[in-house]
């Protein structure tokens, strides 16, 4: 083919066209087509052609030799993406490698998805700390470096980090630069724990529908109040695993649905269990925790009333939220109710989904920084005072903290284990390039200074 030719068919695909819905309705039907059941048919030979006008026993015993065979396929309402708009997923499947498959999940592994979490984050780009940086020049090759970097580092950064302290980046915490990149890809991390979340309380599951309807009140909350939506969703998860039909509680202030708010009037649960869950009550339990309801604040106000304008708003506000003060002290692990909730809420933001949760309760309000960050690579990543390895080229000078590069680490993985940002690392680490790919292995890096 002319380059010139193939050049204009890599634009057209890189840069869709008013067609490309009708172009991709077309391919998905032609997919689905020929991966479903087939059924086939035919006659059996019995001997050498006849005449052209077959007799009456020629056309019997033609009728005898039919068969009707089925190919194996997927029904269309059974396919995986049959709920999806705009999403094809292949269902083909090969027979000569259903061998290589397990039949079953290998221990300790309960999920599916916790397994092929796991095996991704066993592979965690080992090139990028594998002997010398990788050279990434080109800018198509720079960009897809990026990208797969940041998607391994959120699948992967299922681990928990134990935050001390009053919420500050100077005390550990992380940025929001260190959050989860989007609130899509946090939903569709939590989607997994989201659909089984009921079984706790011995009510239905979700449906696909109860759980969508989630992902659009979180949305239309941020819309109406301003707030991060992955702030709304962290702590939706922290008060119920997002379970449609979530107990009502009440310890001296009733407490309802989704988010467990300050005596909001919706709730699926409550002198009975609705199933389904309807719409409008989904979004109003994420309402009424989001922005308040008349007999108390919700997260909104509780951002307010801290007076900060960095990201320890967030932390000091799902405080209060949960206990309705922060200690004097300014400590968030100091106080009422559950002291370990704001560094639950820091890991849910930074990627925390179902790692071990290594907070204890009765010793995270004498702490005043970060540690632990053990989660699916088995890593536990405290800093140390002197660097074990060589130290990294551009390492700061004034270092306080060091932390040496293991096999299966990359910025992202660090950044969760000691709880900086990633600004903090490249600040301390001037050597770092801007899509840090070039980590040593057995190398120190800064941490702290």
């Amino acid at each position: 083919m002319p380059s010139v030719l193939r050049n204009d068919d890599l634009v057209a695909k890189a840069f869709a066209g008013d067609e490309v819905v009708a172009d991709s309705e077309k391919e998905t039907k032609a997919q689905v087509a020929e991966e479903d059941e087939k059924t086939i048919g035919g006659t059996l030979l019995a001997g050498a052609a006849g005449p052209a006008k077959a007799s009456a026993s020629a056309k019997k015993r033609e009728q005898k030799n039919r068969f009707v065979s089925k190919q194996e396929g997927v029904k269309a309402a059974n396919r995986k993406d049959a709920k999806l708009k705009h999403v094809t997923i292949n269902e083909k499947r090969v027979r000569k490698n259903a061998k290589y498959l397990a039949i079953q999940l290998p221990h300790p592994h309960e999920r599916k998805e916790h397994y092929e979490r796991g095996i991704l984050a066993a592979g965690s780009l080992p090139t990028f700390v594998f002997g010398a940086p990788v050279p990434s020049t080109h800018s198509s090759r720079f960009g897809l470096t990026v990208a797969l970097t940041r998607s391994l580092t959120e699948r992967s950064a299922d681990a928990y980090v134990v935050y001390g302290g009053t919420g500050t980046v100077s005390d550990g915490w992380p940025d929001t630069n260190a959050w989860v990149s989007s609130f899509d890809t946090m939903f569709n991390n939590n989607r997994g724990v989201i659909g089984g979340s009921c079984a706790q309380f011995g009510v239905p599951n979700n449906s696909d529908a109860e759980t969508d309807d989630i992902f659009n009140g979180v949305n239309q909350a941020s819309n109406e109040t301003g707030l991060d939506a992955r702030f709304i969703l962290a702590v939706l998860m922290q008060e119920s695993n997002g379970c449609v039909r979530t107990p009502t509680t009440n310890w001296g202030v009733r407490n309802p649905g989704l988010m467990q708010d300050h005596n909001g009037a919706a709730t699926c649960n409550e002198n009975g269990v609705q199933n389904p869950c309807p719409r409008d009550t989904i979004v109003q339990m994420i309402r009424d925790g989001a922005a308040g309801t008349p007999s108390g604040d919700g997260l909104t106000q509780c951002v307010a009333k801290t007076g900060a304008s960095d990201v320890s708003k967030y932390y000091k506000a799902a405080r209060m939220y949960n206990s309705g003060s922060i200690d004097s002290s300014g400590n968030l692990g100091l106080g009422g109710s559950t002291h370990c909730y704001a560094s639950d809420i820091a890991n849910r933001l930074t990627g925390w989904v179902t790692a071990p949760r290594t907070c204890n309760e009765g010793t995270i309000g004498s702490m005043t920084g970060s540690s632990g960050g053990s989660g699916l690579n088995g890593n536990n990543g405290t800093g140390t005072a002197l660097p074990t390895g060589p130290r990294a080229p551009g390492a700061s000078a004034s270092c306080s903290q060091w932390y040496t590069v293991q096999s299966g680490d990359y910025c992202g993985v660090i950044q969760q284990k000691v709880g900086i940002s990633m600004a903090q690392l490249m600040s301390w680490n001037t050597e770092l390039n801007a899509a840090c790919t070039n980590l040593w292995l057995g190398y120190s890096y800064c941490v702290r200074a």
